[in-house]
């Protein structure tokens, strides 16, 4: 039929007598969508360039094949209406009107798609994941996000990238629909065929082949290299399926179904009684005297990862947070303590409700949060009971992320942000609040203010994007430079909060109340730097330091593993009521034991304990269990076939957070254990 010498126009003329052109349609859409999707895997390639292998090329082209089935999935998904529009001619619209509909709508197609795989790159730079159901809440939080996004992220750059794409795709499809305007006019008994063809294809398309049960997410991670897994992965797909099970909370009961409640309990009691023996108590006490009980000051500095703490890096190559060092080698310093999530809103979370991080969205935004007497107020109720004032302070604003509306509802006397005196009167600072050093002078003023003893959280903001230092500061953090990539850019915030650290405590000592405090610095949380595994360990890592100038012997690293979920029971420890902390969930990093953490990415659970991290995403099968001898000693070398082992660790994290769980979700099953 046809000639080797027949020209391209003519083959695709005499085409329809072979494919009938409702078909055409769909081939050519599906052909474009699957070019779109490898394009934007190819620039996701680009992009991470440095943390892909040179010897793993082979496995990196394989990814792409194994791309090809999440891909063909959404394709499938967005081409079902066109596949019943061209196959319902009677409905009257005119050809070219069909015809410009399926060209606009595919390029609105594009133009999604080009917009969240951006938006993906950047996601994935900062938090080492695919861009999820957070970013629904993260794009809830007010006008400064979008400000700070403006500020902080190439967006025109993204936009002519967008554009050019988008017309590009546009152009090629609208030229190559060449069947459209036969659409209609192949016989009823074919068009029947065609549709229940097409139909057929599309639905074993949509639910990744012919298998049992549709492939999901999980299909990308078919190595263990794991950027060959997020190269292999479909950001759109995976952004629909989170922001799903986002909102089906019942999914993560199914995974956790596994193990029953009572022995997931148990689990928990005997990894407790590891690490709550008075016997085997490390650290000092305050020394208490006649009169008010000790006043808190729990300091939460945002981004202060440990890769650049001075004291926490022994590769550190450059002072930039000297003044903290000081402060940890004079009190209680914790070599390996971890943050529990990956923002802001989770970090908060685990500290103030010494409850680790759960599936879903934050514990301080979940309904759950507002009932009276509920699980997360627990800890907060804790020292309203003692006779403390409960102050929530932060430099910005207090309403992001439902901070203000957890803290009222949960035994916090009153929350101060930019908005109120004594911060509102201080100049402007970044989008996100004003500078720190304003902030701790706000500090000094409701601490001078208190009329009883004190609990005061301060939560900072300038180590946040974009990083930029009070110019009445630039000369006096010992010439800190900056770098490309974010760690390194926060480099000298990091030096700027220390900095600020200092002065505040020096400012701090002619207050009568700073011999009377303890002082508690954390994070709370880290910053996406290293990507060998998922949510690596040492991205979570931050710093804990306990400073009191009533401390008995103090002067003491301890290397028990400790997360955010042990930061109140510890303080209680550490101001003589302890006592009281048996009815959080976190254990004081002062009892004996090796200790453990638990730390959550979306649906994936990260467990560490002593030389063993293991890595599980909940209802996506088997874990990966690596070995790590020493913190610092990267990478963290892939654990061969220890079974027993992964099935241990696995056990425990998955009892862990089942616990957990129906605490906070079930206060009758609460109140029971």
């Amino acid at each position: 039929m046809f000639s080797s010498k027949m020209p391209v126009k003519e083959i695709a003329r005499r085409t329809p007598g072979i494919v009938p052109p409702e078909l055409q349609v769909l081939i050519l859409g599906y052909l474009a969508l699957i070019a779109l999707f490898a394009l934007w895997r190819l620039v996701f390639l680009a992009y991470f360039a440095e943390a892909f292998r040179p010897d793993h090329v082979a496995l990196y082209a394989r990814a792409f094949w194994v791309a090809l089935r999440l891909d063909s999935l959404m394709a499938a998904d967005i081409l079902a209406p066109i596949a019943l529009l061209v196959h319902l001619p009677v409905l009257g619209w005119p050809l070219r009107g069909l015809r410009v509909g399926i060209v606009t709508y595919l390029a609105a197609v594009c133009a999604v798609i080009c917009v969240l795989s951006s938006v993906d790159l950047e996601w994935f730079n900062e938090f080492g994941s695919h861009v999820n159901a957070m970013v629904v809440m993260y794009g809830a939080g007010g006008p400064e996000v979008y400000e700070s996004l403006w500020e902080s992220y190439p967006i025109w750059v993204h936009a002519l990238g967008w554009v050019a794409v988008v017309a590009l795709f546009t152009w090629i499809v609208s030229g190559r629909l060449v069947g459209i305007a036969r659409v209609g006019k192949s016989r009823a008994v074919v068009r029947s065929f065609t549709f229940a063809g097409s139909a057929l294809v599309l639905y074993i398309l949509a639910r990744g082949g012919t298998q049992e049960r549709p492939v999901n997410w999980g299909h990308a991670h078919f190595s263990r290299d794991h950027m060959a897994n997020m190269l292999a992965q479909n950001p759109t797909y995976f952004l629909m399926r989170s922001v799903i099970e986002y909102s089906a909370e019942k999914d993560v009961s199914a995974a956790l179904a596994e193990i029953d409640g009572e022995e997931a309990r148990r689990i928990v009691e005997d990894l407790r009684e590891g690490g709550d023996s008075a016997a085997g108590r490390r650290g000092p006490m305050m020394a208490r005297g006649p009169g008010p009980p000790p006043n808190v000051m729990l300091i939460v500095l945002e981004s202060f990862v440990s890769e650049n703490c001075d004291f926490l890096n022994p590769d550190l190559d450059r002072r930039i947070t000297p003044n903290l060092a000081r402060v940890a080698r004079d009190g209680v310093s914790f070599s390996r303590c971890f943050a529990n999530g990956i923002r802001s809103a989770f970090g908060l979370g685990s500290l103030l409700t010494s409850l680790p991080v759960l599936p879903g969205k934050p514990i301080i935004s979940q309904v759950e949060s507002s009932f009276s007497g509920n699980e997360a107020g627990r800890a907060s109720r804790i020292f309203h009971d003692l006779g403390y004032t409960n102050l929530f302070v932060c430099g910005g604003d207090a309403g992001f992320d439902n901070m203000e509306g957890f803290a009222i509802a949960n035994g916090f006397d009153r929350v101060v942000d930019w908005d109120d005196d004594p911060i509102a009167e201080k100049p402007p600072g970044t989008m996100w609040g004003r500078y720190d050093h304003h902030l701790f002078e706000g500090v000094l003023k409701l601490s001078d203010d208190s009329s009883r003893p004190f609990f005061i959280v301060v939560f900072t903001t300038t180590n946040h994007e974009p990083f930029r230092v009070p110019e009445e500061y630039a000369g006096r953090i010992g010439g800190v430079e900056g770098g490309a990539r974010k760690h390194e850019r926060a480099r000298r915030t990091m030096a700027y909060v220390d900095r600020v650290i200092a002065e505040f405590l020096e400012s701090a000592r002619a207050k009568p109340w700073y011999e009377n405090t303890l002082f508690v610095f954390t994070a709370d949380h880290g910053l996406g730097i290293h990507r060998e595994i998922r949510n690596h360990p040492m991205n979570g890592h931050i710093p804990l330091v306990f400073f009191s100038e009533r401390f008995e012997g103090a002067g003491i690293e301890i290397d028990k593993i400790v997360s955010q979920v042990d930061v109140i029971p510890t303080i209680l420890d550490l101001i003589g009521e302890g006592a009281r902390a048996e009815g959080l969930f976190g254990v004081s990093g002062l009892r004996g034991g090796e200790g453990f953490a638990c730390r959550t990415n979306d649906r994936g659970i990260q467990w560490i304990e002593e030389g063993v991290v293991y890595n599980e995403s909940l209802g996506g099968g088997s874990g990966t269990l690596y070995r790590n001898e020493g913190i610092w000693e990267l990478p963290y070398a892939l654990a061969g076939p220890g079974e027993e082992l992964a099935a241990a660790a696995r056990r425990r994290s998955l009892a862990y957070m089942k616990t957990a769980f129906l605490a906070f979700k079930e206060p009758a099953v609460s109140s029971g254990s």
